[in-house]
């Protein structure tokens, strides 16, 4: 393999939205996705344990059968040996243990770390499941429902997810779901997963890029289990309204649990921006420790507000506290541009988007739209447009994967469609980029009571 080809190769599994190895589950937690994030346990008392442990030692040493299936079940001192995980979390991974055989292949449902909105469940692969050079290993999401009630909650877990050779550290692989924070729903403890699994068996050239040479189907699997550590949420009103830039937005509580801190906000229908992207950061008023300085993520509501600003549950005191909550800086888009219109006949944009110059061409049965970028910044630059857009005939699609290139101070974005566009298409701004930005000329300030982190019956 040549440099070119080893580089590409990296670029592109790193722009897959799995995660590259199991020690950073506490940064998804933090950053899910884009959700990242982005989800989530039995603890049993000192005496159980030891009749426990006695009787597995008997059995083990008088049933071969079981003695096999006890070697499948795993240890947590082997989960930490290559797992790090922040010591507020050891108390709330659970040991799980489930086998789900197909007849062809087992898969083991190993580990869970789980609160009412978010869960994350770890997957083990039998020791004969091997990935080399690009192959690529995917588990799909095919149902998650409640046992007690058959309520679906399918939607609520990323649909899939991926480990490749070089992150499939004994074998493991997780999937994750979560709910909005600030509405009034939460995961039931008991639930079932129907889960697949196949194998890509791939190869990449520089002249033909990344092939499938074949696909492996490992069939499905199911489990069923009982959350015990699921931790509950603890809520703090806080009821307040900062003025960033004109636009007013109202803090409206905090949500808390052991693995996650999300502060629930709003913003007022008659700001004449969008607020998309907050700078800032949250400091403990007795420590005056730093709890986070990034305040970037976010979740969004179905039109694209602003529902949730998550916040750095890790660095939290676990006892109640008061915290300040420091606003810098907002990335503001001005409502009357927030959508704009290409007209591939006219190739045009309207209205004209500061600092970005539009190509606009068709050819071969496809048309492509390209924007050349000034000033990209420091924090270079990603697609300034969410991810569909709606054609001249009120029909909305997915917008194409964009393809960047940057040469000193000027980047190109460019979508290619795999249709020749007649007329108009209408594209939503997300105002993430940097040209968005405005620096705040006084901070905005408010306190925040941090309520107690809940801590799980032993």
């Amino acid at each position: 393999m040549n440099l070119y080809e080893d580089n590409l190769k990296n670029l592109i599994e790193e722009n897959y939205t799995e995660p590259s190895a199991l020690s950073g589950v506490e940064d998804r937690f933090e950053k899910r996705f884009g959700k990242e994030r982005r989800k989530k346990r039995i603890k049993i008392s000192s005496a159980v344990t030891s009749l426990l442990l006695v009787f597995m030692f008997i059995t083990a040493n008088t049933d071969t059968a079981w003695a096999e299936s006890l070697r499948k079940i795993p240890v947590l001192q082997e989960l930490f040996s290559f797992m790090t995980f922040s010591s507020n979390y050891e108390d709330q991974i659970e040991e799980l243990g489930l086998v789900s055989d197909n007849g062809e292949h087992e898969l083991y449902l190993q580990y869970a770390l789980s609160d009412e909105k978010e869960i994350i469940l770890y997957l083990q692969f039998p020791e004969y499941i091997t990935l080399e050079g690009y192959d690529r290993l995917k588990v799909e999401v095919k149902k998650v429902y409640d046992l007690k009630t058959g309520d679906d909650y399918t939607s609520s877990f990323m649909p899939e997810n991926s480990a490749f050779a070089e992150s499939f550290e004994h074998n493991y692989l997780n999937i994750m779901g979560m709910l909005p924070h600030g509405l009034d729903m939460h995961f039931p403890t008991e639930m079932g997963f129907v889960l697949s699994a196949s194998i890509e068996r791939r190869d990449f050239t520089s002249s033909q890029g990344m092939e499938v040479k074949s696909t492996e189907d490992l069939g499905e699997f199911s489990f069923e289990t009982s959350l015990q550590k699921m931790s509950k949420t603890k809520k703090s009103e806080i009821n307040e309204t900062l003025i960033l830039a004109g636009n007013n937005l109202n803090i409206k509580s905090l949500e808390r649990s052991p693995l996650s801190a999300d502060l629930i906000v709003s913003e007022d229908p008659e700001n004449a921006h969008r607020i998309t992207v907050f700078e800032g950061m949250l400091i403990d008023t007795e420590t005056g420790a730093v709890i986070t300085d990034d305040l970037s993520f976010v979740s969004y509501d179905t039109d694209f507000h602003i529902r949730s600003i998550a916040l750095g549950s890790r660095s939290m005191r676990n006892e109640a506290h008061t915290a300040e909550l420091i606003i810098t800086g907002v990335h503001l888009l001005d409502k009357s541009e927030e959508y704009i219109t290409i007209d591939f006949d006219k190739k045009t944009m309207s209205p004209e988007m500061e600092g970005m110059e539009s190509i606009i061409g068709s050819v071969g049965g496809k048309s492509v739209l390209t924007f050349q970028i000034d000033n990209v910044g420091s924090n270079g630059f990603t697609t300034p447009f969410y991810f569909n857009y709606e054609t001249k005939d009120g029909e909305v699609k997915p917008l194409p994967y964009a393809s960047y290139s940057t040469v000193g101070d000027k980047s190109t974005i460019s979508y290619e469609f795999e249709e020749e566009i007649q007329g108009t298409i209408t594209l939503q701004q997300n105002g993430w980029n940097d040209n968005h930005y405005l620096p705040l000329k006084e901070p905005a300030r408010v306190l925040i009571d941090i309520p107690e982190a809940f801590a799980p019956a032993p």
